[in-house]
């Protein structure tokens, strides 16, 4: 199930989880990160990442890491050659796994998904309507870029991170940025928050306009449970611990008390504050041509969104960062701000949230010790 669930939020063929070497992958506590080394559109291999935590978990243990415990545990007993562990799903004999350890076949797999799909959810009194059959393992790959297709009409979601989730050509820019896991990162967090405020999703009509699948109503559990210490004995992760790159991620937010935790604690999460910053990179270093856009410069600070998170903004002399009253600027967080599609704003909307990357809310505070 961990394998299946790997395969829905990263956005992947049945065909590209089983050519993940495992020795490659990168565990941070708060995400993964992977390589497919050989992928349907690419020979050269292709990057992806998924958010560690869930629809329920608002603590550090996450079903990801569990995962990853029962595969390390499974690999170990294994006694395979390192070079043999590249594939996520194990193929399955009986109650238990076939040894030596071999991919799952695609028929295999199929049957486990859509035996998965009619478990409820066994303390559920709800009758699950849905059809197994209606199921295909290529479901795994399109239901995020389903969900964000929905949220993205409300601008909660960008084009260019469903391209990222979904893992589509667009361009050569992209091969310069250097991080094609950022944005994926940024959707699956978005969709987690949504969810977690009450947001749910409709199961669009089929392709040809079939009978849409019947969703029946959920209530979600919530948990908090902290990650555990645990020495890793087959995969690669001793000393893993939280991701800098993903600072401000709200690991343990309570979303019925987000908006208080927004106003009243500079160290809270905001519901949804790493819709963009979880996207971004490290800061980087001030040049000579940039600096806080203050009132030394504007008689105002500004600040920009794209969403509802507000970022603190930095005057730049790159052309490619949103235009504004005849000057660039860039987000003190590092997130990637479209150019066009950026509002401007010289005070904070009190309504709205505020990044909470540590870039963006140390100018914050700066730029708070100035006007008083």
């Amino acid at each position: 199930m961990g394998g299946f669930l790997c395969l829905l939020w990263g956005g992947l063929r049945f065909a590209d989880g089983q050519r993940v070497s495992l020795q490659s992958l990168s565990w941070y506590i708060t995400a993964l990160r992977g390589s497919c080394y050989r992928t349907k559109t690419s020979r050269s291999g292709q990057p992806w990442a998924i958010q560690a935590r869930g629809f329920l978990s608002h603590g550090t243990w996450s079903w990801v890491a569990q995962w990853l415990m029962a595969l390390d545990i499974l690999w170990f007993r294994a006694h395979n050659a390192v070079s043999d562990a590249d594939f996520l799903l194990p193929m399955t004999k009986n109650d238990g796994f076939a040894y030596p350890l071999v991919p799952m076949p695609y028929s295999q797999a199929l049957h486990w998904l859509r035996h998965f799909c009619t478990l409820p959810w066994k303390h559920s009194v709800i009758p699950i309507s849905a059809n197994p059959g209606d199921y295909t393992l290529h479901s795994l790959k399109t239901t995020t870029l389903s969900w964000s297709n929905q949220l993205a009409q409300q601008g909660l979601i960008t084009e260019e991170q469903r391209h990222l989730q979904g893992h589509h050509r667009r361009g050569s820019m992209r091969l310069y940025s250097r991080d094609d896991t950022a944005g994926q990162l940024a959707l699956q967090n978005t969709l987690i928050v949504q969810v977690q405020q009450g947001h749910r999703f409709v199961t669009p009509l089929y392709r040809g306009s079939q009978r849409p699948i019947q969703e029946p109503s959920v209530s979600l559990e919530r948990f908090r449970k902290t990650y555990p210490e645990y020495k890793w004995l087959f995969l690669p992760f001793n000393g893993a611990s939280a991701d800098p790159i993903l600072e401000g991620v709200p690991i343990q937010q309570d979303p019925t008390k987000v908006d208080k935790e927004a106003s009243q604690d500079a160290d809270s999460s905001d519901s949804s504050s790493t819709s963009s910053s979880s996207a971004s990179s490290s800061g980087s270093p001030k040049t000579a041509t940039e600096k806080i856009a203050t009132l030394d410069e504007f008689d105002e600070f500004v600040v920009a969104r794209i969403t509802k998170i507000q970022h603190m903004m930095l005057l730049t002399t790159d052309s490619h960062h949103p235009f504004w009253d005849n000057r660039h600027f860039r987000a003190a967080c590092g997130a990637r701000l479209p150019r066009d599609d950026c509002i401007f704003d010289t005070q904070l909307d009190p309504s709205l949230g505020m990044c909470r990357h540590s870039a963006c809310f140390k100018r914050w505070q700066q730029v708070s010790n100035l006007v008083d």
